[in-house]
């Protein structure tokens, strides 16, 4: 380590874990045979065991369902039972619900669940797929595909009608971190400028992301679908108009993810006084949306306000016990005071 990465190190523990080694600084033997560097496949290696602390970050994001559920079960298999597992920001447990218990959502540590129902099972048999070896012109044969001609050609059929006609949709959480994407969501979504986030608010296209937060808000207080239409936004300089819809979808756990889908209004343009008429009705429903999210905002502030009412009642209650235990044990002092005397 340069002297600059260790410049916060107190003195007195930097001259006791570490030695001068041409003008750098190197932890002391003793540490280094402590740790353990090795390469490690989670997904086919057999897994380590009484683990205190797993850090897995920005891994999961990257494989499917099925590799992060067999993951799961290996950390939980390997860690202690006061073991700690910790992701990256725009992952969760996912599925896995039922082995770990979060503690701190905005960080992703999540503490090993202990009790017999939480028991995981992992596959040691688990490979990856090989890719595919080109043969020789003269020796390439159609390779056979397993199971029955029939349900073949309905899954290639299913997968193409997915590729081409699924609508721009995404998989967020709670916090509303991306988690999966499905179609062509390029022209709703796009990169922030500077540090890298899957975060839906910040990968929202301008005009997009404070309907994105209400309509997500909204379907989690109700528990069921919500919808936004005809949402104006800009794209390479034009405008858009765009309909949205978020619905809560609950799988296999406690946590609650939303599934967010994009669509499209083909412009439709209308002379004379159609266009205004139909511009008035926009106009319209727009200002009934705004009342009807006004009037579910002041709903919520007045409930926040009650509940910050009573915990306030709760504490100024709290104050008056204390107060009188302090002068109860004032007089307790008191008579003791006056026993030493006696």
């Amino acid at each position: 380590y340069t002297p600059d990465d260790v410049v916060d190190i107190p003195p007195r523990r930097l001259q006791r874990f570490f030695t001068r080694v041409e003008g750098t600084y190197r932890i002391i033997k003793s540490i280094r045979d402590l740790c353990v560097f090795a390469t490690h496949n989670v997904a086919k290696d057999p897994p380590f065991s009484r683990i205190d602390v797993v850090s897995c970050c920005n891994l999961l994001i990257y494989l499917d369902t099925t590799l992060q559920r067999k993951i799961m079960a290996t950390f939980h298999y390997a860690l202690n039972n006061s073991g700690y597992l910790v992701l990256g920001r725009s992952e969760t447990v996912g599925s896995a619900s039922n082995l770990f218990t979060p503690l701190d959502k905005k960080l992703k540590i999540y503490s090993k669940k202990k009790d017999s129902s939480a028991k995981a099972l992992f596959e040691m048999s688990f490979t990856s797929p090989e890719p595919q070896r080109l043969l020789p012109t003269d020796d390439r044969r159609p390779a056979r595909k397993a199971g029955r001609p029939e349900q073949d050609m309905e899954r290639a059929m299913d997968e193409m009608l997915l590729a081409r006609y699924i609508p721009a949709s995404v998989l967020v959480n709670g916090d509303l971190d991306i988690l999966q994407f499905r179609g062509a969501t390029g022209l709703f979504l796009e990169p922030a400028p500077g540090r890298a986030s899957l975060n839906l608010l910040k990968m929202a296209r301008p005009g997009l992301g404070f309907e994105l937060r209400n309509i997500v808000h909204k379907a989690k207080s109700t528990h069921g679908a919500a919808r936004k239409e005809g949402l104006d936004m800009m794209y390479q300089g034009e405008p858009r108009k765009v309909n949205i819809e978020a619905t809560p979808i609950r799988y296999d756990g406690e946590e609650e993810f939303f599934l967010v889908v994009f669509n499209e209004v083909p412009a439709i343009e209308v002379e004379g006084n159609g266009q205004d008429d139909t511009r008035v009705r926009q106009l319209e429903r727009e200002l009934n949306a705004l009342r009807e999210d006004m009037r579910a905002i002041v709903e919520a502030q007045e409930a926040a306000n009650e509940e910050l009412q009573s915990a306030n009642e709760e504490i100024v209650s709290s104050n008056e016990e204390l107060q009188s235990i302090n002068e109860e044990l004032e007089t307790s002092k008191e008579e003791l005071e006056s026993s030493n005397e006696e």
